[in-house]
């Protein structure tokens, strides 16, 4: 289970026990969402300025970065938040629900990211998102 909280901090928590097992700050982004992978080993964050960062689960130290926007469009905050984030029941790709008006599809290793695909249509911010069982549909 992860939790996002006051605007910087992400809190991953043992559902079984009931605790917090880790805290990831982010003091670079403002971070909006987090999922983790279906194993459960990889945090990955969004934040406000478009950057996705994967997180370790077991030390809570950063794996790496992506800048899902152009350098900047992401220095002047142009439509870079990602409202919603999403992984693939296959755990290969992140769905991320972006304000300017598109669907990302993010490939979700953190050692070498890249979108997959941008998807548009939207005439507004995309606010959610969710992928079917089977990852054929978004």
């Amino acid at each position: 289970l992860t939790a996002v909280s006051d605007k910087r901090t992400t809190h991953v928590f043992d559902t079984f026990a009931g605790i917090e097992v880790h805290k990831v700050t982010d003091f670079n982004h403002v971070t909006t969402c987090a999922c983790l992978t279906p194993a459960g080993d990889i945090l990955v964050t969004a934040a406000e300025s478009g950057m996705v960062s994967f997180w370790d689960v077991a030390s809570g130290e950063r794996d790496g970065t992506f800048p899902l926007h152009s350098t900047e469009a992401m220095a002047e905050r142009r439509n870079t938040r990602v409202n919603r984030l999403k992984c693939a029941h296959d755990g290969r790709c992140l769905i991320l629900a972006c304000e300017d008006h598109t669907v990302v599809l993010l490939d979700a290793n953190p050692n070498n990211p890249f979108v997959q695909a941008r998807l548009k249509g939207h005439t507004g911010s995309v606010l959610d998102c969710d992928v079917s069982r089977d990852n054929k549909y978004v």
